[in-house]
Parts: C-alpha cells; sequence; structure tokens
C-alpha cells in the first residue's frame, strides 16, 4: 500500500500487497476484526477522460476541480513515462475520519495517511485535505504510482518484478514527478545531513532503514534530472524491472550505483554546505523549545496533527550521532518519543510509562 502525509507525502510505507508480499503488515487487520465504518456514503461517479472519479455529496463542489487536477497529471506524468493507460478508478472522501473508514483496502488507516494506491485493481484512495496544493501534490504522487503499475503489468514479469525494486526508487519517483526538484522540506533534510556528514550512499538507502526513502529518493531523482535528464529517470526505472536497479543504473546512466553516490553526495555537500557557513548551532542542552502544532505538514513524519509537548533536558550521555529520544510528548494519537534529527525518523511510538531511554 502507498500512503502520502497530508501535506510532504513523508510517511509514505509500501507500494501495494504486490510488493511487500503476501503477508501484512503489522498494522494491518486480522481476521476477524472488521474496520468500523460509521457512515454509509452515497457514491456517485464523475466521469473525465481517463478516470472513474467516485464521490458523494459532501464533496460535490470540489471533485470538478479535482478532475482538472487528475487528467493534468495523466498529461505529465503519460509525457514523462512514454505510457499511455484506458480508464483507471479514483475514490475521494471528504475529509480524513471519513477515508479512514474506506473498504477500498483492509489495512487500518492512520492520520499520517493521505493516499492509498491499490495494487490489484490500481486505485487511487484519497481524501481532500481543504488546501488544493496539499490535494494536487497527493493525487500526483499517487498517479505516478499508477503508472509504475501500469508500466510494470505491461513488461516481462509483470507486477512481481516490482518486488525486486527499494522503496527508494518507486517512492523517490513519485515524490520527484509530484513536487519538482526544489522543495522546501527536501531541501532541509539535505542541509541536516550534510552538516552532519551523514548523506546517505544508494547501499544505505536500500538496506538502512533509518535514511527515510522519500525525501532522499526524491533528491538522488532530482539530481538524476539535472544531469541526465528526466526521460531517463523513467528509462532506469523501465530497466530496472527487467535486470535490477543496479545494472539498469549502469546501463542507462554508464555509471555504477557507488559512482552515483559518490557524484550526489559531493553536489549536495557543494550546494548546501556554503549556506550553513558563518552559522552557529542552535544552543538546545539546558533549553526549552515549545512545540505548537506539530504535525506531518510540517516535519514530514507521521505524527497526529496539533501535538503540544515541551522539550526538556538533553539527557547527559546524548550525542548528536546517537538515535536516543530526548524527551515524551503526547499526542492525538498516543504519546510518542522524539529524536529531534531533520534527516531521521524522528517520532518513536511509546508505553506511556516507558523511560526516556
Amino acid at each position: 500500500m502507498t500512503r502520502s502525509s497530508l501535506r510532504s507525502a513523508a510517511p509514505l510505507v509500501l507500494l501495494g500487497a504486490l510488493l511487500c508480499g503476501a503477508a501484512q503488515t503489522a498494522t494491518a487487520q486480522y481476521f476477524g476484526r472488521n474496520k468500523v465504518q460509521y457512515e454509509k456514503f452515497d457514491f456517485r461517479i464523475l466521469r473525465t477522460a481517463h478516470f472513474d472519479e467516485y464521490f458523494y455529496p459532501a464533496e460535490s463542489l470540489v471533485v470538478h476541480d479535482a478532475g482538472r487536477m487528475a487528467e493534468r497529471w495523466y498529461a505529465r506524468h503519460s509525457d514523462s513515462f512514454r505510457h499511455t493507460f484506458d480508464r483507471k478508478s479514483i475514490v475521494f472522501y471528504a475529509d480524513q475520519p471519513d477515508f479512514q473508514q474506506t473498504n477500498v483496502v483492509g489495512d487500518e488507516l492512520t492520520e499520517g495517511t493521505g493516499g492509498v494506491t491499490e495494487g490489484l485493481r490500481t486505485r487511487v484512495v484519497m481524501p481532500f485535505t481543504g488546501i488544493y496544493a496539499d490535494n494536487d501534490h497527493v493525487l500526483g504522487h499517487e498517479l505516478v504510482h499508477v503508472f509504475q503499475y501500469s508500466v510494470a503489468e505491461s513488461g516481462p514479469g509483470g507486477l512481481a518484478r516490482l518486488n525486486s525494486l527499494p522503496l527508494w526508487l518507486i517512492e523517490g519517483m513519485a515524490e520527484y514527478f509530484s513536487l519538482g526538484r526544489d522543495n522546501a522540506l527536501t531541501a532541509m533534510w539535505l542541509r541536516d545531513a550534510a552538516e552532519r556528514d551523514r548523506l546517505p550512499t544508494i547501499k544505505q538507502l536500500t538496506n538502512d532503514s533509518r535514511f527515510f526513502p522519500y525525501r532522499y529518493g526524491q533528491a538522488l531523482w532530482a539530481y538524476v534530472g539535472g544531469r541526465w535528464g528526466d526521460r531517463a529517470v523513467v528509462d532506469v526505472y523501465r530497466t530496472s524491472l527487467r535486470i535490477g536497479f543496479e545494472e539498469g543504473i549502469r546501463r542507462v546512466l554508464g555509471v555504477s550505483t557507488d559512482s552515483l553516490s559518490k557524484d550526489w553526495i559531493a553536489a549536495t555537500r557543494r550546494a548546501y554546505l556554503p549556506v550553513l557557513e558563518g552559522r552557529t548551532r542552535p544552543r538546545l542542552p539546558h533549553r526549552f523549545m515549545r512545540v505548537v502544532a506539530l504535525c506531518a505538514s510540517q516535519l514530514g513524519i507521521a505524527c497526529a496533527a496539533h501535538g503540544i509537548g515541551v522539550f526538556g533536558r538533553i539527557p547527559s550521555g546524548h550525542s548528536g550521532r546517537q538515535s536516543r529520544p530526548i524527551t515524551r510528548m503526547t499526542t492525538a494519537a498516543g504519546p510518542v518519543h522524539i529524536i529531534v534529527r531533520a534527516s531521521e525518523i524522528i517520532f518513536l511510538p511509546r508505553a506511556v510509562n516507558s523511560g526516556l531511554g
């Protein structure tokens, strides 16, 4: 299943059951437990040139604009992928609580899930957010996945070949084609990683879950697109479906993954380190910092919106290279620990009585 955060698409997790295998994730519902549905939705269908858009009366004003957005994304993506399809379905919900009741997918959906691309029938399911820019981004991101599925289905090996591709390739590509080369959130992650000399290699992105694949994947594809052109991004994807991503990169770009990693990291450091010259670090130890309206749209991570907490003193022994939480915070989703690191996963669920670790 593909998930997008409300603003940044940061907590996208998996690209369909076919990508992660038959086993369900820990958050999926299990046999005997039904997803709670509080309301009955009177769905209608709005047909555009390439999509059947399912909506209900509460969405009747915005769905026509969403239809125009979807067709614009189809025109852009079909040109990038050099690929077309006949018709696909998009299921819209008026808001997040309605969206979490969907039975299109069986997995439990959280507040941080902004969109889902269901693999078996290639259907997009998403709520409206009330912010057109966010709706446009999530819709564009999910439609990249629709094209990825469609291309894979039409090639040798079918959808099973997606299982061989790393998450940074799939989701980074969707972020790049929906957000573009310049994005303030991704730039924040890159500045932080460059300053701490923690920019990941492609091998680390593939194997080390500490490095968030969506932000770094977008940045890597932005470098590839800027150096070789956007067509090369799609060519790498198509070739990787046939022969694997490492050989696909070598064949299309003419460089190894190691060389590409070194070139990308060097270019990122040249771009961001001069910006940091003459600046000083904030003096976090022994200070207090209040966080208001902390949510996925601000940090690009999965958490409940509008949580409020206070950072306390950093425990002794904490260093800049240790991934240990420094405080505890309760949000609408429950208590969490916080690690103040822009370039790594920050929120970790914890029990109410757990220690600071």
